[in-house]
């Protein structure tokens, strides 16, 4: 397998995943990227959450058995506070991780780099076009959809910019805070993730609007919620999250967010980078089809994705319906409590809704 010319093109999540995965296997790709350094320029923490998780079992313990990578969490996540417009949930005993994503020492991105041996070839920006004669795959882990639309393989799901900022103040650094309002978020939400007990990661995202709108939104959210934090420092974040189909195109392969591994619900992605990244150096190293690999991931992603829609009909009022719907006694421990219970389950309802609604087309 050594002769293999391979050529990953990022270094996030997926594509130090996909490099490990073909360490594994004797196999040393070629690894380019475009930042100077690993992890995004941003400093933020993001989590998972087992009703969300793709699998039944603890997804630290997936991870290991499964693949080998003993992944440390920045804290547990154990309780979700949801602010409507009116009304307000507070769901505790939940079950999810706290990761410090960036170019920090223990961000998930550099633990997943330490596994790796493959020297990065940094600051170098990589056209796919360019070199893919001139290796026998290229893995696509860019993170954007560029090549994806070059080749009309994207189905859009959602645009949006985000706001994300570092503030200072006292912080639970189990919990997590989220806000739906439609006067700065739209369709989407805000959230305020900790750190540490006194830094923490306050972020908005509102779908459908421009990067000079984004100031309004970011306005009112402060404005509104009095976050009564100080803010240190802000990034403004383009997100678009789409599905891709198929998977790979000839000998480009794409994985993580560039295979729109992302759902467009609440845009949790970060274990499916990393296992997507993996499946793909499998495939190539066993010759397994690469579609039925990830299919089940990529099916429930199109299950959230008509979650999805569905809030995106959403006014106040049913904002106020939902979180008071979650929040209510037995509700909120038969969906948060219940280790079989996963929102992607949802999905097969949603999809009769949307049929009902004519919302199935969209």
């Amino acid at each position: 397998m050594n002769y293999l010319k391979i050529a990953i093109v990022g270094a996030g999540i997926a594509g130090l995943s996909c490099a490990y995965e073909f360490e594994k296997h004797g196999i040393m790709p070629t690894i380019f990227e475009k930042r100077r350094r690993i992890g995004e320029d941003i400093d933020f923490t993001t989590s998972t959450l087992k009703l969300f998780d793709r699998t039944y079992e603890d997804p630290l313990i997936y991870t290991k058995k499964e693949y080998g990578l003993d992944l440390e969490p920045l804290n547990v996540l154990s309780k979700i506070i949801m602010q409507g417009p009116t009304k307000k949930a507070i769901i505790k005993n939940t079950s999810g991780y706290i990761f410090r994503r960036g170019d920090i020492k223990n961000s998930l991105e550099n633990q997943l780099a330490s596994y790796i041996k493959t020297p990065i070839t940094f600051y170098k920006h990589i056209y796919i076009d360019d070199i893919k004669s001139q290796y026998d795959f290229i893995i696509d882990a860019t993170g954007l959809f560029d090549e994806a639309k070059k080749l009309d393989l994207l189905t859009p799901h959602l645009e949006a910019f985000a706001r994300i900022s570092t503030i200072s103040g006292e912080f639970d650094i189990n919990t997590i805070k989220m806000w739906v309002n439609t006067e700065y978020a739209k369709k989407c939400f805000a959230y305020r993730l900790a750190h540490s007990p006194n830094k923490a990661c306050l972020a908005l995202t509102a779908n459908n609007i421009s990067q000079k709108e984004l100031d309004c939104y970011w306005e009112k959210f402060i404005a509104k919620e009095n976050t009564q934090s100080t803010i240190i420092k802000t990034t403004d974040v383009r997100h678009e999250i789409g599905a891709v189909f198929p998977h790979n195109f000839g000998n480009i392969f794409f994985i993580g967010k560039a295979g729109g591994f992302i759902d467009s619900l609440l845009g949790f992605g970060m274990l499916n980078a990393i296992e997507t990244g993996i499946l793909a150096a499998l495939y190539i190293i066993y010759k397994k089809s690469y579609e039925e690999l990830v299919r089940p991931i990529f099916d429930q992603n199109q299950s959230k994705y008509e979650i999805r829609k569905i809030l995106n009909t959403f006014e106040n009022k049913d904002f106020d319906n939902l979180i008071k719907f979650l929040g209510s006694p037995g509700i909120k421990q038969m969906i948060y409590n219940n280790p079989f219970a996963k929102v992607h389950q949802a999905g097969k309802l949603a999809k009769l809704y949307n049929i009902f609604k004519g919302l199935h087309c969209l």
